[in-house]
């Protein structure tokens, strides 16, 4: 699954970039990024939005 492959790269690669945005030169690395999907998955679990 997509969201194990980001959790063993945050484990493995924590402060490797993750993604780069040309627009604004910012960056995010994996273990930043991991939190951002974690966050935004806790947050629709408990609006109801996705189910386990």
């Amino acid at each position: 699954m997509l969201y194990s492959m980001l959790e063993n790269a945050a484990a493995k690669y924590p402060n490797r970039v993750a993604m780069f945005s040309g627009n604004d030169n910012s960056s995010c690395t994996y273990y930043e990024f991991n939190e951002r999907v974690r966050n935004l998955s806790r947050g629709l679990l408990l609006k109801g939005g996705i189910k386990k």
